[in-house]
């Protein structure tokens, strides 16, 4: 064969090796709840498609005690979200409803980020806002909405900071300790103030 044969026939097979790797990542695609991502390999890790491109993803990294953090903490901000949302419109009191918006503000921030630390670790969140059956009771509240929305958002509040201090003191993934030690302030801050309302209205 002469050299010029020969240099062809080797980038041949480097092709055909290289479409092969492709069809073996492209393998399948599925979706993955709640992450807005497609699945583009098999396997605990990968490559996930997204709108913006390909994002690799190393499934399974985390602990159960890191990826339960992440499902509790998108769990208590989609109640707060629906919550808040909806005591902006019936509470009476507008301390009350300044609270609620500051509360959705936050929420919905703090949901984004859990999101998208989810999709970076592989770990599937429930699709959509959650709403818990204490959302529920206080959402289904017509008289005394106000007492009930405000001891409600104490509660809640309380439940995101014991989270948020025991992720960041015991999450291993450390940018999930990041995370929760950066979020602390904030969940302290709204905690306190719901404290203070409840204390001051009623």
């Amino acid at each position: 064969m002469s050299p010029y044969r020969g240099t062809l026939f080797r980038l041949a097979l480097t092709n055909v090796t290289l479409l092969g790797a492709v069809a073996g990542v492209y393998s399948y695609l599925d979706t993955a709840r709640g992450a807005g991502l497609r699945r583009a390999t098999t396997g605990d890790s990968g490559i996930f498609e997204t709108d913006a491109g390909l994002e690799r993803v190393e499934r399974g990294r985390l602990s159960a005690f890191d990826q339960q953090f992440l499902s509790r903490a998108a769990e208590i901000s989609g109640d707060e979200i629906h919550v808040g949302v909806f005591a902006q419109r019936q509470a009476e009191g507008g301390a009350l409803r300044d609270l609620a918006h500051d509360v959705v503000v936050h929420h919905r921030a703090a949901r984004r980020e859990v999101e998208a630390l989810a999709a970076r670790k592989g770990v599937l969140l429930p699709a959509g806002e959650s709403k818990s059956e204490g959302a529920d009771r206080v959402l289904s509240r017509g008289a005394g909405f106000d007492h009930a929305f405000v001891e409600w958002a104490v509660t809640s509040q309380g439940a995101a900071l014991k989270l948020f201090q025991s992720a960041a003191e015991g999450c291993e993934d450390p940018e999930l300790r990041v995370f929760a030690a950066r979020m602390l302030p904030l969940v302290k801050t709204q905690h306190e103030r719901a404290r203070r309302l409840n204390r001051a209205i009623f």
